[in-house]
């Protein structure tokens, strides 16, 4: 009995011990599958929002684009320490924004934005481009192509009765233009300085002192490539005198070069219908005797009236050379076929 006391219990300690390590097996084996299960979640969820972002990407692109870092006053002259990058949906972009740091480093701001607000081009503009006398014009007086639209670039000329022709206003963009019923209603918007003002004026009163000449315009073919023409119209000294000392003269020499204008509209014809040609009779051929034109004449003298006839006849030869024409001149009561009669009357 004493022996078999140590026999049971070494039984029961190898069970427990192997109980022992088949619960720490099984928890072990179900940790690991715990954590096999929870990496693979993690792994679909990862995928899933890679696919869901690559999926919106796709339908919904972004750029780069460049925000200001800080507030912005008006007339600050932009560095490169006041734009950052950003992303945005390319949907919903402004078309004007800027792209790259050179579009927008050395431009002056032209309103107060906030901090993160888009670098946009109508936000900045280049030193020089809206000089302090810069000045939206209105002019009636410059006669223009009938093609001509709004954006395109053209010079304004003047050219005199003689011929001499000057380049006045160089290299203008066509803010706006208006026509009439007529389409020959010359109103178009320019941006003219002072200078170029005072010179406009001067070809006005010039156009108007000199009757016959004409201010009009003429279009660029390629304004992008092509480099603006020379002024090469001397302002008058004397004209301007005259603008100075009456201040009135621009707007009658405004209304006389309108009326010019509608003069020379009215003056182009109307386009004619077309008429029909028409149908001449081929001459015929053979021997043919050609008539000759009769003239009858009356003549009174003394008691008795006289009237005679000439006739002119000829033939064609049958080689084709035409034969003679000998008029013959009858005096006679009557009328004679070719035999020259004396009568009592002379015969016309």
């Amino acid at each position: 009995m004493f022996l078999k006391k140590p026999r049971r219990f070494k039984t029961i300690l190898a069970f427990l011990i192997g109980l022992s390590v088949s619960l720490v097996l099984l928890a072990g084996g179900l940790y690991w599958y715990q954590w096999q299960q929870s990496a693979m979640r993690e792994q679909i969820s990862v995928e899933t929002r890679l696919k869901v972002e690559s999926d919106w990407m796709a339908d919904h692109p972004v750029e780069v684009v460049y925000a200001f870092t800080a507030d912005m006053k008006a007339g600050r002259v932009l560095n490169e320490q006041d734009l950052a990058l950003m992303e945005i949906g390319s949907g919903t972009m402004p078309l004007d924004v800027v792209r790259t740091p050179e579009d927008a480093i050395g431009r002056v701001m032209r309103n107060d934005v906030k901090a993160g607000t888009l670098c946009m081009q109508s936000l900045i503009y280049q030193p020089g481009d809206y000089p302090d006398d810069a000045r939206i014009q209105e002019y009636t007086a410059v006669r223009l192509p009938q093609r001509l639209e709004k954006g395109q670039t053209v010079d304004v000329r003047v050219m005199f009765p003689n011929g001499l022709d000057f380049v006045v206003l160089s290299k203008k963009n066509v803010l706006d233009l208006q026509r009439d019923e007529t389409g020959i209603g010359n109103l178009v918007w320019l941006t003219v300085s002072e200078q170029e003002l005072l010179r406009m004026s001067s070809a006005v009163v010039d156009a108007f002192l000199h009757p016959g000449t004409v201010l009009y315009a003429v279009t660029y073919v390629a304004p992008d490539v092509q480099g603006a023409a020379a002024v090469t119209y001397p302002a008058n000294a004397y004209v301007q005198d005259l603008i100075l000392s009456n201040p009135n003269i621009v707007a009658s020499a405004v209304n006389a070069l309108e009326r010019e204008n509608r003069k020379w509209f009215d003056a182009i014809p109307d386009p004619q219908p077309q008429q029909p040609m028409a149908i001449v009779p081929a001459p015929s051929t053979g021997a043919e005797t050609v008539a000759a034109e009769t003239r009858a004449g009356t003549a009174a003298k003394g008691t008795g009236t006289t009237s005679g006839a000439i006739t002119t006849s000829g033939t064609i030869t049958s080689d084709g050379a035409a034969a003679a024409i000998e008029p013959e001149t009858t005096k006679s009561t009557g009328t004679a076929g070719g035999n020259r009669t004396t009568g009592t009357g002379e015969g016309l």
